[in-house]
């Protein structure tokens, strides 16, 4: 009896698909894609959504929890980005277990529905430069996406792409939280098994 081969194990990952109404055609949307060069691991000079691997000492850092409760951002408007169901994709699974209460006091961010955002707007930030924030006076958390202007901007893409912890610095200085609320799940899959490197990607 052959023994079952071994699942890949997928590098965890997170994508952003912008789209916005074309001006003066109502039934007209642009989407935001970038070109991969010819010197990245996978996709080779491929059009993609912009996006990137989950760090986990960054974007599971429960640093991200405490600056949203000194920012002013209630926990039940975290707590609502959370889905706790059986069916859910295996990417978004907890990375964790314990009551849901304890939800605020661990040590790192086991909920997947923020992480991954985070991930995905850090590396929309980090390639593109469109950074999706909210400052103090957005926090509303409507449905219309918020776009900062970020001085130097080509210095802080680089200090987050080199240090990716350093996109939470950066919201001190700037003053304002990822704009988590504006993303929403669209699909959740794996890179195809012929490529030489597996992502398990979350567009938002």
């Amino acid at each position: 009896m052959s023994q079952a081969a071994t699942p890949p194990k997928w590098r965890t990952s997170a994508s952003v698909i912008l789209v916005s109404r074309d001006l003066g055609k109502s039934e007209d949307y642009q989407l935001l894609m970038l070109k991969r060069s010819d010197a990245t691991a996978a996709m080779v000079n491929q059009t993609v959504f912009p996006g990137g691997l989950l760090d986990s000492e960054a974007d599971e850092n429960v640093a991200w929890l405490q600056y949203f409760e000194e920012f002013g951002v209630p926990q039940e408007a975290l707590r609502r980005l959370v889905l706790i169901r059986d069916d859910r994709p295996a990417i978004l699974a907890p990375q964790g277990t314990g009551c849901y209460d304890r939800f605020f006091k661990r040590s790192r961010i086991w909920a997947r529905e923020i992480t991954l955002r985070l991930t995905a707007v850090r590396e929309c930030f980090e390639e593109v430069g469109v950074l999706l924030c909210r400052n103090r006076n957005q926090l509303d958390f409507g449905a219309v996406t918020c776009v900062q202007d970020v001085p130097d901007l080509e210095a802080w893409q680089r200090r987050v792409h080199n240090k990716p912890s350093e996109f939470l610095t950066l919201c001190r200085e700037l003053k304002v939280v990822p704009d988590l609320w504006a993303l929403h799940e669209w699909s959740a899959w794996a890179s195809p098994g012929f490529m030489r490197k597996g992502f398990g990607f979350k567009c938002l």
